[in-house]
């Protein structure tokens, strides 16, 4: 739980040797934070199962603002969009070699380098707990 918002968590096995935590997440411009907590990589799937997930939780038109990673243009992403216009979602690409302008990838840079203790890098079970 986060504030009054349920947290998400997308399971997806991961190799023992190679675990990765990752988090996406929908910022608001109020600064309210819907979060994905991912175990393994993150793909397409991860980033569409996301959006399915996030996009009936909206109450009126909502704009999401994304990167150029090729994630977020693949063909089965765009496939979906027509889907979460419907639902009120609006897909909005920020210009390319911008990171000053997302705001989400500034809150993670500000989580990693200034909330997370270093003590959450040692072992793998310890981050999740941290954020």
């Amino acid at each position: 739980m986060l504030g009054n918002h349920e947290v998400s968590v997308i399971e997806i096995p991961t190799s023992m040797h190679n675990r990765r935590l990752n988090v996406l997440g929908f910022l608001t411009r109020h600064q309210a934070l819907f979060p994905y907590v991912i175990e393994g990589c993150v793909d397409t799937s991860v980033v569409v199962e996301c959006f399915e997930q996030f996009s009936p939780t909206i109450e009126k038109k909502a704009y999401v603002l994304l990167d150029n990673a090729s994630i977020n243009k693949s063909r089965e992403f765009i496939r979906h969009i027509p889907k979460w216009v419907k639902r009120g979602l609006i897909i909005k690409y920020l210009p390319p070699y911008s990171p000053e302008l997302n705001l989400i990838e500034i809150l993670w840079r500000f989580m990693k380098y200034y909330w997370l203790p270093f003590s959450a890098y040692m072992s793998f079970p310890m981050p999740a707990p941290n954020l």
